[in-house]
């Protein structure tokens, strides 16, 4: 994927050459390390020469007088050029006075303070009537400048840790008015401002689009994966399930190697069309050789062991959590191949490690020791229990075991088990490596994203008046 060559720093004003995407006549350097040279006619700015910026007010759970209760907007509304709204605002008291000076109006940028400091947004009345808590800056730009420019320019800053170099200057992790304000901006005429964020708003839709079609993609492939295990460990692998279809293909040629995956035949598998009602509703008919039990009779979740941080001596065996693999120890407290199961907080989730580990007091555990069921066929059927959901109301989330007992699955021949398990390795492999294809595709899409967007709120693309594209188009990645 191309992108324009950044122009190096250089004392005197440079002359660009005329290129296929448009540069500006001459440049001269901003002596300002993440702007490197900018179009000459561009003027470098303090935030508070071109813009009013305002801190929100501190909590006020009571009526002091006279006061009003409105809605506010904290830091955990504020995402990086988005709102977060949905069921998440509180309301607090404001004077008649802070009305007018917490309001946030059409076009003002707001900005987090701090927590994760510097995710810049717009705001466009999303709701009649709010204000801010001081978690959040509101900056109103001139009206000899346009906002939305400004709102490209400030979250591109903030993705550049400039915001979080300021702050880690100091103890406490606040952006503080009087940093903000300080900080140095590039002013384009204004003109120049509407047609950047136009062109802007224009090519990162199209850019976004195709990533959002790709993260679908990703999730039907999730989808399909649930699918053919659901049915591999309730089915086996020669049954036809009617009204299974292979409806998340994404073209004829991937459609058709599924197929195949499904006409899988295993003359070992005997018996699997003479299927039964296993009297489970989410599980349906199952071979009729098969035992329906409930797990406690073929497997125990065994609990990990206390293992501090600060006792664990670096090692070649992995360390386990309730949600993976936190740190290395130089002995495991499992045999062979294991399936880790969260206990605390992450409850439910499920991890799998080929080797001897150590899952600590936070998960549970299931090893040769502990079943005489193919290790790999468990990993596959526990994921169609759902323990993820089978959290007890607590305030840290928990797995009881024995509840978890109670679940029922289907269980073949352990002969047929391995079958099952080798299929699903080979099938989920496939699986894997479709999503890391449409993975590194959306993380060339965000690059090219954040380097057209620096290219622009920098000057080193040039946006003509008409929006014209300048031959650059959001194009799936290849």
């Amino acid at each position: 994927m191309k992108t324009e060559t950044t122009i190096q720093a250089n004392p005197k004003i440079q002359q660009s050459e005329k290129s296929p995407c448009g540069q500006y006549a001459t440049y001269k350097p901003s002596n300002v390390e993440w702007l490197g040279d900018v179009p000459s006619h561009w003027k470098i700015e303090r935030i508070k020469d071109i813009a009013i910026v305002v801190l929100g007010k501190m909590l006020c759970s009571e009526d002091l007088g006279g006061y009003h209760l409105k809605p506010y907007l904290k830091s955990k509304n504020v995402g990086w050029n988005e709102l977060l709204l949905e069921n998440n605002t509180e309301e607090m008291w404001f004077s008649e006075k802070e009305l007018e000076n917490f309001r946030v109006k059409k076009g003002d940028i707001l900005m987090t303070e701090g927590g994760e400091v510097g995710k810049t947004s717009i705001w466009n009345d999303e709701i009649p009537e709010c204000y801010l808590q001081n978690s959040v800056h509101k900056i109103t730009f001139d009206k000899k400048n346009y906002s939305r420019y400004y709102l490209y320019q400030l979250n591109h800053i903030g993705l550049a840790d400039v915001f979080k170099n300021i702050v880690s200057q100091v103890s406490i992790g606040h952006l503080t008015k009087e940093k903000l304000v300080v900080v140095k901006v590039l002013t384009p005429p204004l003109p120049e401002q509407t047609a950047i964020a136009a062109y802007l708003d224009q090519a990162t839709a199209n850019i976004d689009k195709v990533i959002a079609t790709k993260q679908k993609q990703l999730e039907k492939l999730e989808q399909y994966k649930q699918s053919k295990i659901h049915e591999c460990v309730t089915k086996g692998l020669n049954h036809d399930v009617k009204g299974l279809k292979d409806d998340h293909d994404f073209n004829s040629k991937k459609n058709n190697q599924r197929k195949n995956h499904g006409n899988h035949t295993n003359p070992k598998n005997q018996g699997a069309d003479n299927m039964r009602p296993s009297g489970i509703d989410w599980i349906g008919d199952v071979p009729g050789h098969w035992k329906v039990e409930k797990i406690k009779r073929r497997l125990s979740f065994v609990y990990g062991s206390a293992l501090k941080e600060e006792d664990r001596v670096d090692g070649q065996f992995n360390v386990y959590g309730s949600n993976g693999i936190v740190g290395t120890h130089d002995y495991a407290i499992t045999d062979g191949e294991t399936i880790i199961i969260g206990r605390k907080g992450t409850a439910g989730a499920l991890n799998y490690s080929y080797e001897p580990c150590y899952p600590i007091d936070t998960a549970y555990f299931i090893d040769k020791t502990s079943t005489e069921a193919n290790i790999r066929f468990l990993y596959y059927a526990l994921q169609t229990l759902d323990l993820d959901k089978m959290n007890e109301d607590s305030a840290v989330p928990g797995l009881s075991r024995e509840n978890a007992y109670q679940k029922q699955l289907a269980f073949p021949p352990r002969v047929e088990q391995k079958e099952l398990a080798d299929y699903l390795d080979n099938f989920c492999d496939k699986i894997s490596k479709e999503k890391s294809i449409i993975d590194q595709q959306i993380e060339k899409l965000k690059q090219y994203r954040k380097c057209l967007i620096h290219e622009c709120v920098t000057g080193k693309r040039k946006v003509v008046n008409d929006l014209r594209m300048d031959g650059i188009k959001a194009k799936k990645a290849k």
